[in-house]
């Protein structure tokens, strides 16, 4: 048969060349709503779209199953297109835009646009009707094809709890506790915030309310609720009350840990017991510790697991049965047992941060984890209520969140493993688009320019988008995939040239992870990074490595050339200062002239002089040694004085400056006697200088004091070397100023102040030489030597000698 839609007359089937008219519940709707679009469902079903009036959903027999529209989620109420994707979504062709419709997803989800506003804090069903307890108030269901919520009137703001007594509806609120019978909203006088409510076993006509400050009880009068007081000694703001078999009640509070309370009647009236516990006690922490029942006994939800007290302790532990349920300890709450052994309970994970919904399936005395991958659609639902789960007929399921009421069918089968795939939507540069989502995937080579790109992605997993997250990877860049994240896009900036590969892989709320999608790509290289920049930069460096070089070897030249004249001016300082010294310890320091030392190293230049013929005729070519012995010079110290003494050797060296000749020697032999070095021609000419000195010591007058001038004679002994013309080296220098010596003690024998020379008369023999050597006296008066003074001629006739 085939089924076919009229915009004006209907539906009709055609089967076996008959038309006959298909009755539907919106056979009246369709003839001003303009029928467009429609769709097979696998189950049979069948959705029509239409211009006016949004989309409705038929069973095979024409009912009405959901209309959606504008009011309650729908974008807009045209539908031109429909189709179904591989995950049965329903794809909506809108005059703005696209929807889709997971329509065979077990987890739908009402919200602000099906009537549910704020988020739900607790849900009940009481009396075959659905209730809502939110941030807003109270929300009934009214089913149908289109399912949505109203609220109930007369109350509002946050509303903790909901329980059924007989017909009435218990909602607990927080401007205090209220009921619900008859279709009307009443609050129960003197009552405070309630946040949740007990009818104990041993009251029945009792209600035991938390409230901020502790408990309230109340009991049921003619029909009517009536508040009886706060049991005493109670100040916890209590958030959940259970009663065990044994009768005792358990108050969860949210920050002073866990009260067990016990009432014993007796003829009296009651005997009240309350035992407070704590983090000393075993708890993990004083705050949110909530007490729920499973299996008919009492455990908490705590910030770290799930704790069973142990009466044999007096201790809260841990339940072994639900320890190991997550890597680590992570706060529990709102726990539902259903009544297919199934525990549900919220929980945060501490490494995400986001709740997570977890349901486990009881195996004998465990449970294991169930339904995982289909609740990871609820992960990141966050509220505070105490209790946001209820199990409902036919295996559904009913959980609050800060999204709205989300409805669970397990009966509906999904298959969470299929595949889906990562897509890149958009890839851009600095300023360009370069790739725009259409088509495959150009192998690109981008200009160094274009270095800086952002990859936009996106996966065609649609559960739970906002749960969908990425791993990227560029190949030639990262070391490897990078960690999962929720952003759709990748930046990178600054790439170096070369080759890359960009990987992008997405995984879904159920944990699929999807085929990668793959963009391969190049960077060219800078203008200062290509092969003729290179070649540039070579010469360049050529260039100024030889300039460096040689401003380095400039530089080394000054640095030598300064070094040099560093070190030739400190040689010539040192020069300076040696022939300063060398001076000095050649230089008598009383007269000037110079010592011994300077004889000794000045005899050996004697015979460089260049004889001054100022004073004599001839080329001299031997050396007159004139000694000079101041006469009587102990006299003049002994009466006169040292000071007297030293201004008459300063004189005599000054008369000797004055009467020598530049070629001549003038050295202060010690003491009183001078030693006078002369170029002469002969004997003769040396005995007339040597007179002259004399002479010019006699007449001068030396200064002795300021007003005391004194006189004195001198006398002189003199020798020539070679003392033998024709024997040069038959006496040297040293014998020959030892035979002066020896003429001055003979002129100061004589009677001083005269002049006596020695003069070779004879030949050389060896055996003068031995004479000489053992009697300088002897060797004088042997025949080959004469001696002559300049006051007498022949020193030899006269007695003194």
């Amino acid at each position: 048969p085939i089924l076919i839609g009229t915009q004006g007359q209907g539906f009709f089937i055609f089967e076996d060349g008959q038309f006959r008219p298909w009755k539907t519940d919106i056979d009246q709707e369709l003839k001003t709503s303009l029928l467009y679009s429609s769709v097979a469902m696998p189950d049979g079903s069948f959705y029509f779209g239409t211009v006016q009036s949004g989309l409705f959903h038929l069973d095979s027999h024409g009912k009405l199953l959901s209309h959606i529209d504008r009011a309650n989620g729908l974008p807009d109420q045209a539908v031109y297109g429909l189709k179904l994707d591989r995950d049965q979504g329903l794809w909506i062709a809108l005059d703005r835009g696209l929807a889709r419709i997971e329509v065979t997803d077990p987890l739908s989800r009402f919200h602000e646009s099906t009537g549910l506003v704020g988020s739900s804090l607790y849900v009940h069903r009481h009396r075959g009707e659905l209730f809502s307890a939110t941030t807003q108030g109270v929300y009934r269901l009214k089913p149908g094809a289109d399912a949505h919520f109203e609220r109930l009137p007369g109350i509002s703001g946050p509303t903790w709890g909901l329980a059924s007594f007989d017909k009435t509806l218990l909602i607990a609120n927080y401007q205090g506790l209220y009921v619900f019978e008859n279709g009307k909203v009443e609050k129960i006088p003197y009552t405070d915030t309630a946040l949740c409510f007990l009818n104990p076993k041993e009251y029945p006509d009792q209600l035991f309310v938390g409230v901020r400050g502790g408990v309230m009880r109340l009991q049921l009068v003619k029909g009517k609720w009536q508040a009886l007081g706060m049991i005493p000694k109670l100040n916890d703001e209590v958030r959940t009350i259970v009663q065990d078999k044994l009768g005792d009640i358990w108050l969860g509070s949210n920050s002073t840990g866990v009260v067990r309370l016990r009432i014993h009647p007796n003829r009296d009236g009651e005997h009240l017991e309350i035992a407070r516990y704590g983090a000393n006690d075993g708890l993990p922490s004083q705050n949110k510790n909530w007490a729920y029942l499973i299996d008919q006994e009492v455990r908490f939800g705590t910030n770290a697991g799930i704790y069973q007290f142990d009466a044999a302790s007096n201790r809260f532990v841990l339940d072994p049965r639900f320890q190991d349920i997550f890597d680590s300890a992570r706060p529990i709450y709102s726990i539902y047992q259903d009544n297919a052994d199934q525990l549900w309970f919220f929980s945060q994970n501490l490494s995400t941060g986001f709740e997570e919904l977890t349901a486990l399936k009881q195996r004998g005395k465990i449970f294991i984890p169930t339904h995982t991958q289909a609740l990871g659609a609820l992960t990141g639902e966050r509220a505070e209520g105490m209790q946001r789960i209820l199990h409902d007929d036919y295996g559904v399921m009913w959980f609050g969140g800060t999204k709205g009421l989300f409805r669970f069918d397990q009966n509906n089968d999904k298959n969470y493993q299929a595949n889906f795939r990562t897509m890149i939507r958009a890839i851009s540069g600095p300023d360009s688009v370069i790739y725009g989502g259409n088509g495959a995937h150009p192998k690109t080579e981008l200009e160094y320019s274009q270095n800086r790109l952002r990859f936009d992605y996106a996966a065609n997993s649609y559960d739970g988008q906002q749960g969908n997250l990425y791993q990227v990877f560029l190949e030639g860049n990262d070391s490897g995939w990078s960690n999962w994240h929720n952003e759709n896009y990748q930046d990178y900036s600054n790439l170096y040239e070369g080759k890359y590969r960009f990987r992008v892989r997405a995984k879904n709320i159920y944990g699929v992870i999807s085929d990668e999608a793959v963009y391969s790509f190049s960077v060219g290289s800078p203008w200062y990074r290509s092969y003729f920049a290179y070649l540039v930069y070579i010469i360049i460096s050529i260039f100024l490595v030889r300039l460096i070089s040689e401003w380095r070897v400039a530089r080394l030249n000054a640095q030598k050339h300064l070094l040099e004249e560093l070190v030739l001016a400190r040689t010539k300082e040192l020069e300076q200062a040696y022939a300063e010294i060398e001076k000095i310890s050649m230089q008598d320091p009383l007269t000037g002239l110079g010592n011994r030392r300077h004889l000794a190293q000045s005899l050996a230049h004697l015979s460089s002089f260049v004889p001054n013929e100022e004073r004599r005729t001839g080329k001299g070519k031997r050396y007159a040694f004139i000694l000079i012995d101041i006469d009587h010079f102990k006299t003049i110290n002994d009466n006169h004085g040292h000071a007297a003494g030293d201004s008459i050797l300063s004189g005599i060296a000054a008369i000797l400056r004055e009467h020598c000749r530049t070629d001549d020697l003038a050295i202060r032999w010690g003491g009183e006697e001078f030693l006078l070095c002369a170029r002469v021609n002969d004997e003769h000419e040396a005995l007339t200088f040597a007179s002259r000195l004399r002479q010019a010591v006699g007449a001068a007058d030396f200064e002795i004091s300021e007003q005391r001038k004194l006189r004195t004679s001198c006398s002189i002994g003199v020798a020539c070397y070679p003392f033998f013309p024709q024997h040069h080296d038959a006496i040297t220098q040293e014998q020959v100023i030892l035979l002066a010596d020896a003429c001055l003690y003979m002129a100061k024998r004589n009677g001083r102040d005269q002049c006596v020379c020695a003069t070779a008369s004879g030949a050389w023999s060896e055996n003068l030489g031995q004479i000489l050597n053992s009697d300088v006296e002897g060797f004088l008066q042997s025949a080959q030597v004469h001696l002559q003074s300049d006051k007498m001629k022949d020193l030899r006739s006269t007695p003194q000698f």
